[in-house]
């Protein structure tokens, strides 16, 4: 994802005009959320960060982040799953290998997660995907 989508989503989201306002929501400097943009890097940490301190804000934080609706529980500022439990540092690494594999490399991430779920047939060497 591109910062400016993020950014756009951001402001449509929390009805912000200014960046600046952005950023100081985010908990960033101006010189520090500058950096950011120019390097097209999401703070996805210091937004959910920010939502969490404050609650009375109701954003889908799925729809900020990737543009897609319908996987946030609005009433606590989180994905589904994130409402049972925060990631670790390893799960995330894991959702960041994915984002970045090939679509042959992702086909045998899942099935191998399937298959840690007991729902996949066994394992053939070199015919996987």
């Amino acid at each position: 994802m591109k910062f400016v989508d993020f950014l756009y989503r951001v402001k449509q989201e929390l009805d912000f005009k200014y960046d600046k306002d952005v950023a100081a929501f985010l908990g960033l400097d101006e010189k520090a959320f500058s950096a950011r943009k120019r390097r097209d890097s999401i703070p996805e940490k210091d937004l959910r960060a920010a939502l969490a301190r404050h609650p009375e804000i109701k954003a889908d934080v799925d729809y900020i982040l990737t543009g897609g609706r319908g996987f946030a529980d609005k009433s606590t500022n989180s994905p589904m799953i994130s409402t049972l439990q925060e990631l670790t540092d390893e799960e995330e690494k894991l959702i960041a290998y994915f984002r970045e594999a090939t679509a042959k490399d992702k086909e045998m991430i899942m099935y191998i997660a399937r298959r840690a779920e007991k729902k996949a047939d066994p394992i053939e060497i070199g015919k996987v995907g």
